[in-house]
C-alpha cells in the first residue's frame, strides 16, 4: 500500500468502527431518550485513545505532492461583469425589499 492511501483507509476503518458501535448501542439501549452516565475518567481515556488514533494515522487534511511533480499556476479569475439584464433584476430586488421594509 502506498503512504497516500493508508491514512484514508485508517480513517474509513475508524468510521466503520464508529458506525458499528452506534448500531450496537442502539440495539442495547433501545430507548433513545435514556440518560447515559460515563465517568469523566473514562471519557478522558476515550479522548486519549481517539487522539492517539488520529495522531498515528497522520493528518487527514495533509496533502503531499510527490517529488518531481510540478504544480500548475492557477489562472486568474476574470472580474465579474454585470449585464444589463442583471442590473434590471437587481433594481427590481431592491424595490421589493424597500416595499417589505415599508410594510
Amino acid at each position: 500500500m502506498t503512504k497516500e492511501i493508508l491514512p484514508t483507509m485508517q480513517a474509513c476503518s475508524f468510521a466503520l468502527v464508529i458506525l458499528h458501535t452506534k448500531e450496537l448501542v442502539q440495539q442495547e439501549l433501545g430507548d433513545q431518550n435514556r440518560d447515559i452516565h460515563i465517568p469523566s475518567e473514562q471519557l478522558c481515556q476515550f479522548l486519549a485513545a481517539a487522539e492517539s488514533i488520529v495522531r498515528d494515522a497522520g493528518s487527514l487534511g495533509k496533502h503531499s505532492i510527490a517529488s518531481g511533480v510540478k504544480k500548475r499556476k492557477r489562472l486568474k479569475t476574470p472580474p465579474e461583469e454585470i449585464a444589463s439584464d442583471d442590473e434590471v433584476r437587481y433594481v427590481e430586488q431592491e424595490r421589493k425589499m424597500a416595499r417589505r421594509i415599508e410594510a
